[in-house]
């Protein structure tokens, strides 16, 4: 996966800017990164890929998927 789009490199160094330095996250954060809409359009982009090469390294099958919550 390669993110081009400068507001989905944005959201995502600043969620893990605040995981990698912050001690906590408040519930301002989680609420901010929750309903983001750029966040979850990058979890499922990234979700898709690590299914797939889960599935090529055989750490997952697909009866294992259907029951992954995303």
């Amino acid at each position: 996966m390669k993110l081009e789009e400068y507001k989905h490199i944005n959201a995502l160094h600043k969620l893990l800017g605040k995981i990698r330095y912050s001690d906590k996250l408040d519930s301002d954060d989680i609420d901010f990164f929750a309903t983001s809409p750029l966040i979850v359009e990058i979890h499922e982009r990234v979700s898709k890929d690590w299914i797939e090469m889960s599935k090529e390294k055989g750490y997952i099958n697909d009866s294992q998927i259907e029951n992954m919550f995303f």
